[in-house]
Order: C-alpha cells, then structure tokens, then sequence
C-alpha cells in the first residue's frame, strides 16, 4: 500500500552607501591656513571628514496612505526634522514630511511621525537586500499639524523642515518658487500630539538681514551643549536654494534662532530673533560660485572661487567644480555632538552648467528648442527633461563647515558670505539611480547615530533611511561588527541541526554582542553557545524542531546585538520528514474469496504529516484513480480479472 504525502520555501541584494573621498582644493592669492586657521589640528574638538561615517545599515518607509488626503511618503523629499525625537510612548522616532511637501507641490503642509525599526540591517549582506530591510512603523499619520499656519507663511507650494525643541513642535517653510521675492514669515509652532493642531500658532517672521526664505524651510538642527553658550542659542534653522534665486539662498544657510521665544508661543506678530552664521545670496554675495555656472575659473567676491575635486562615485569621472550653481539643493544638516562641524547634505550638479530643456539627445545639446524663436536652447541631461537648471551628471553632496568659522560669523569679525566649506564629498546610495537623490538629516547625540532619509529610493518613489555611526574625529572609530553563517541546513522532522554564526569586528574596540533568532518554524526552538562574544568571535545555533514542526523551508534571521549597533545574518533551513506513512487494507479480509462487479476495497491510512491520498493496487497495477479523501476505497469489478489468487496492496 502506497501513501502520497504533501511537502513543503528570500531575498536577495543591495545598497552600500558610499562616501567617496574628495580633495579640497583651495584656490586664491593667500594661503589657506590665513583663510581658515582653525583647519589647524589642535586640542579640543576636531573636524569631520567622509572617513569618520561608519555605515550600520538602513529601513523603509511605509508605501501605504496614512491620515489626510496625499498622505504618502511616495515622491516626497525625504525632509526629516534634524534631531531623532525620544517618543515617551514609542521609543525614537523620525518627523518626516510627505508628498505635499515636497515643493512644488501644496501650501498644506504634510508631516509624520515614525517609530525607528529595532532592526537596522544592512541590506548588501546575504539574503537582506531591499526587501529585507525592517519597515518604519506609523506613529502619527500625515497631518498638516501647523492648523494652515504653514500655509499663511508661503507665498505659494513650498517646502517644510521641523525640529522637537521644549516639548514643542517648531516647523519652518520655504516658498518653493518666489518670483516677487514676497515671503516674509517662515515658521510656526504646534504640539507634538497632531491631535492638537488647533492649538498651533504663527506664523513667525524672523529679524535676520536676509529673506525669510534663507531661514526655513530647508533643514534645522539642534546645537550640541557644548556649543550653546558660544552660539547664543540652542536651534539652528536654514533654507535651502530655490527658484528664484535672486530671493533664495545661493548655497548653504544657516541662522542661529530663539527657539524659547518661539515655544512661548507669543503672538503671530512677534517677530523672532535670529543671528546668521553663513549665508550666500546672488550676486556680489554669491562667494561660493554664480548660480549659472558651473566652472572653476569662475571670479567671485574678488577671487578665484573655492573650488573641489571630487571623483564621481557613478562611475562617470572626476569633475573639479565650485561648491555652488543654481541645481544645488540642500535638505539636511548634521551638528554634531563632540566635533567642530556642522556639514550639510543635498545634491549637486557635475557637469556644465545650461538653462533650458533636458534632452537625453547629445546631438541637441546647445540648439534652439523649435517654438521659442531662438531663447531657449536644448541642454544635456537624460536625467531632467524639464525646462530649467541643468549640470548633468548629479551626484548627492556634503558640504562641511568649521564651526570656528561660523563662530567668527556670528560675533561679527567675518560677513555670512566670506566664509567657505573646508571639505565636501560625493556619496551614492542604493535606489538613487545615476544620482542627485534629495537628502535629509536626522542627529541622535545618544548613540552617535545619523539617520540620513534618501528621496525616491524605491520602485514606489519612497525614501530610505540609512543610518551612520559617526565617530570623534582623533579618537577610537565607533565600534561596528559584521556577520556571518555556515550557510543553509536540513534537518529531520523532531531532531536538531547546528550552524556557526560568526561575528567579525569591522571597526572600533570589541565588546559584547549577544544573539537572537527570529523566523523560525511552528514549533521550533533556538539556542546560541555562548550566548554572547566579543567579535571576532562565534558561537553555535542549534535549532530543535518537533513532531509537529512543519516541514519545508524556513528563512532564519540571526540578529547580533551590542547596544544600538545591531547587524543580521540569514539562513534557511529545510525540514524534511522522514517517517513513513501507516497504511492497512480493512476490507476484503486476507485470503478472502470475492466475486462480482462491486467489491468494496477499504483502506486506513495515517501519516504524521499527512495524507494525500492512497492509490490501491491489483497485482502491481493500479486498480482505478488515487484516492485523496477518508475514508479511502474503491469499488473493484472482479469480473476483469482472472479466477484465482490475487494480491491487493
């Protein structure tokens, strides 16, 4: 007697954020050191450079709808408030805005609040990939939380930044296209609880020499205690460059604002103070380059302007440009605990700088648009179609200032527009296609980690978020592991089976990483020995199925822990059953005599598993098709075989 039984089966690859290396080339009749002479190694806090970014790992936003209308993190521009806010309910969480947010977009402002996955994996290694990265989880779901403040301060679609700061929410907006130069207010103040919107006031005007759009909108930080006292404030707050120009930021912006008075909660009409610390504007002021050009030849402010040589991390070359032209774009800042930097993050065009619309045909490049008689011509660009400002290829981009230099800035021995970023660098990151993605900045001082949102990062336009362990310049690099398995195991139904996990120290000094299992099968169970090791280290996962584990594939995550650096290795296990089905004929008895067209053959059959059908046999031979439903049986017409002794199985 034969018994049939059913048996019973993830992903795969991606990102390593890169940040490639740049030279910082300092062109200009005086020497460098008479320019920023607190470049210079000395005790105390010390700068920033790409080398002192360890990444750990990345998550997802989620790809569904969550509260108002175009509630969607799809298309957004992946602005996150500048600091990881400790939520008393759900732990860290992100304020990250949404699609209407995104500039030229909306005036209703759109925000959400996301608890930070326990889980940060890095999705190159084995088996993560895209599709294995952890999920953010909803916490608030997209709201407009200024009450249409947010809305009163844009002149039209625009862009928002916001910052937890005395228990308070404080968000700030920058008009995205301003062709009267007419914003004057740019932030507003709310509960953190969106519940509570209606208790919002603003919006505020800033007392800053530069426009609003220069103090919003684009990024906010907070300041690091150490660096309160000589700031004279605790929140820095910024815009970033966007048409029109000539009332925009020409690079990097960042003011110093009173963000007591604003949690305060004063009248709409206060207008808030705010002290610069740099600022570029078009013009005789534009000292970082001019907005339609992209060459280092360029004169500006007097000289040569500051150029950097970087090495394009697509692939496409080594480009030496200025820091600025007009299709920079800035959407985060880091300021960071224990260093003297403050750098920030965006994209930045490579190429040749050209207004007019993006043709992905070279042979057009530079030719009159049919149409326009002659004022628009055709620009290079198989990334942007679009009419406007062009520089392909784009790279995204960070711009790192000395906090000294700023300092000078803001007790009045240098002007906002005189002084220059000591380094930058180009990184890429997984999703962002051939580049120039938008990027945000998130700081937790607790665990030194940088959250950095990169926008349209997923087939559904959503951003991810990486996570970078950020070192004390001249000191010990943060402690990071990688890990590792034996690779895919097989295991008989109610038995057991082993496999090394290895931790392998990537950075730092060593200390404890302790592990867990997820992902196992009904009814399965996990040990590690040791429970915990110092990397580089190993130990040994013995997993325990039981009779009534299911058999098939099953993909294991082994989770290392040590603090908040936690790094994952998978493996699948297959169980495979390996005892046989019972099986007995009940009727005819053996030896019985049977005659006729309809003798009823019965069976009982059982199986640990299950069954999935029982095929009875004349002779070897089926005898009709397989049964699959108890009870089994089948009628056998005696008259189609020969008088004699016959064997059913």
């Amino acid at each position: 007697m034969e018994t049939k039984i059913n048996k019973y089966s993830k992903f795969s690859k991606l990102l390593l954020l890169i940040l490639l290396a740049a030279s910082f080339v300092w062109i200009e009749s005086i020497s460098p050191s008479s320019v920023h002479p607190a470049n210079v190694k000395a005790a105390g806090p010390q700068l920033l450079y790409q080398s002192d970014f360890t990444y750990v790992g990345a998550f997802k936003l989620p790809g569904d709808p969550y509260g108002m209308p175009n509630g969607i993190f799809d298309y957004s521009n992946a602005s996150t408030g500048g600091a990881v806010y400790n939520d008393p309910v759900n732990g860290k969480s992100l304020f990250i805005t949404g699609y209407l947010s995104a500039g030229y977009v909306s005036t209703t402002p759109s925000l959400a609040q996301v608890k930070i996955p326990s889980t940060i994996r890095d999705p190159d290694a084995p088996g993560v990939g895209d599709a294995g990265l952890a999920t953010a989880t909803v916490v608030q779901g997209f709201a407009d939380p200024s009450n249409g403040k947010g809305a009163q301060a844009l002149t039209s679609e625009g862009t928002l930044n916001t910052i937890i700061y005395n228990g308070k929410l404080i968000g700030t907006e920058e008009t995205a296209y301003d062709a009267n130069c007419s914003q004057t207010k740019s932030a507003w103040v709310s509960p953190i609880n969106f519940n509570q919107s209606s208790q919002a006031t603003g919006p505020y005007a800033f007392n800053s020499p530069a426009g609003a759009r220069w103090l919003g909108g684009g990024f906010m930080a907070l300041i690091p205690p150490e660096w309160q006292s000589a700031f004279g404030g605790k929140v820095v707050s910024g815009g970033t460059p966007l048409s029109i120009i000539s009332c925009a930021p020409a690079g990097p912006s960042l003011h110093v604002i009173d963000a007591d008075a604003l949690t305060a909660q004063p009248a709409a009409s206060t207008v808030i103070a705010s002290k610069p610390l740099v600022y570029y504007e078009n013009g005789d002021h534009s000292c970082l380059g001019q907005w339609d050009s992209n060459l280092p030849t360029q004169i500006v402010c007097g000289r040569q302007v500051p150029n950097i040589t970087i090495t394009d991390p697509h692939g496409r070359g080594n480009f030496t440009i200025p820091y600025f032209e007009n299709t920079s774009n800035i959407h985060g800042v880091l300021f960071a605990d224990g260093t003297r930097s403050v750098i920030f993050f965006g994209r930045k065009g490579l190429g040749r700088y050209c207004y007019g619309e993006g043709t992905a045909d070279l042979s057009l490049n530079g030719k009159p648009v049919p149409g326009f008689n002659g004022e628009v011509l055709y620009c290079y660009d198989p990334q942007d179609s679009g009419k406007g400002d062009h520089a392909y290829p784009y790279t995204e981009f960070a711009w790192a200032y000395d906090i000294n230099d700023l300092l000078l800035v803001k007790n009045g021995s240098k002007n906002p527009w005189d002084i220059y970023p000591y380094t930058g660098w180009a990184f890429k990151a997984f999703g962002d296609g051939t580049g120039g993605s938008q990027v945000g900045m998130a700081w937790d001082p607790a665990t030194r980690l940088a959250y950095m949102t990169v926008s349209c990062s997923t087939g559904q336009c959503d951003p991810i978020v990486h996570v970078f362990s950020v070192g004390i310049p001249g000191g010990t690099p943060p402690f990071n592991f990688t890990m590792s398995n034996a690779g895919a195991r097989t295991v008989n139904q109610g038995s057991s089976s082993t496999n090394t996990i290895t931790s392998t120290l990537s950075s730092g000094t060593t200390q404890a990483v302790s592990f867990t299992a997820s992902g196992l099968p009904t009814a399965a169970t996990a040990s590690f020995s040791p429970t915990s090791c110092n990397p580089s280290c190993s130990t040994t996962m013995t997993v325990n199925t039981t009779s009534s584990t299911p058999v098939g594939a099953a993909t294991i995550t082994v989770t290392g822990s040590s603090g908040s650096t936690v790094q994952t290795t998978s493996f699948v296990l297959t169980v495979i059953d390996t005892t046989p089905p019972t099986v007995s004929i009940s009727s005819p008895a053996a030896g019985a005599t049977v005659s006729g067209t309809g003798v009823f053959i019965t069976a009982n059959a059982s199986d640990n598993v299950g069954v999935a059908g029982v095929q009875f046999k004349l002779d070897g031979v089926n005898l009709g098709p397989e049964d699959t439903t108890a009870p089994y049986s089948i009628i056998w017409d005696t008259t189609t075989a020969t008088n004699g002794s016959h064997t059913i199985t």
